[in-house]
């Protein structure tokens, strides 16, 4: 993520002494020389005890602070589907605190698997981040959280839910593992910005989210009502895919990079109306 004139980026990593996974942060910047400096800060107290680990999904950097979301579980590998819960996670950038973790929002109640897969920062700091959920009952769905900058949930909403009943735990016990995600999932939001990146002023309170929803390309518009989110508009494409990636700027367009459907791969790049 581009902060200033440099990039931030969080990762896992592999710590020299213990040999252990350790998430850290890292700010590469060029001095005046022109030369990369690599700033790296690792994070060893996270709360979660010594038996957890950490998979960052995505990070969004606003002022000096980065957002982080993804899952934790206590299988390194995360092959344990009843121990997979997300995550969202505010670390601070700013001089000397570089690295500290301001808050962590867990769920620890989670039954087998739910993770987030993206987020987005508001100018006020308010965190809309979209994942999904596999289990038994329900079988699964898609789900969108709001945090303010402060961490307190404001709203969850689980969205429409195009999985069959069932769907997942069938899926599962026939052995498909990850393939039983093809169905429906949501992997992208984003919020309308500016051609420089920035959050249109005033605040707008809509929001797109993207994935695959009943195995096809999928965009939905939604609009924060400050205690949820309803639907303003859906868009499918007639077969079997996903879509990539999507943003959407300060007229309100909608921009979603989506498969073709076919055995070619190309992606094509769908204008959609506010």
């Amino acid at each position: 993520m581009a902060r200033g004139d440099g990039l931030v980026v969080v990762a896992l990593a592999k710590d020299g002494l213990t040999g252990e996974d350790v998430m850290v942060v890292a700010e590469l910047k060029r001095n005046e020389e022109g030369n990369l400096k690599t700033a790296v800060w690792p994070l060893v107290d996270h709360g979660a005890g010594p038996f957890y680990t950490y998979g960052p999904q995505q990070a969004a950097v606003h002022g000096d602070a980065v957002y982080v979301v993804g899952r934790r579980g206590l299988e390194e590998d995360f092959t344990a589907i009843d121990t997979i819960e997300p995550f969202v996670m505010k670390l601070s950038l700013a001089e000397g605190q570089q690295g500290q973790i301001l808050w962590t929002k867990p769920e620890p109640d989670t039954i087998y698997m739910k993770w987030y897969t993206d987020l987005v920062v508001r100018q006020n700091g308010d965190v809309i981040a979209v994942g999904n959920y596999i289990g038994n009952d329900p079988a699964g769905y898609m789900f969108i959280s709001k945090f303010t900058s402060d961490g307190e949930l404001v709203w969850t909403e689980t969205g429409q839910d195009a999985i069959p009943e069932d769907y997942f735990s069938g899926c599962l016990d026939e052995g498909y593992g990850w393939a039983c995600f093809t169905h429906s999932a949501a992997d992208s939001v984003a919020i309308p910005m500016s051609s420089e990146g920035v959050g249109v002023v005033p605040e707008d309170a809509r929001f797109v989210v993207a994935g695959k929803f009943d195995q096809r390309p999928w965009v939905a518009q939604y609009m924060d009502t400050g205690d949820g989110a309803e639907v303003v508009w859906e868009w499918k494409l007639p077969y079997t895919g996903f879509v990539d990636a999507i943003s959407v700027d300060e007229h309100g367009y909608v921009y979603a990079v989506a498969d073709d459907g076919g055995p070619s791969t190309d992606l094509y790049i769908h204008k959609l109306m506010p």
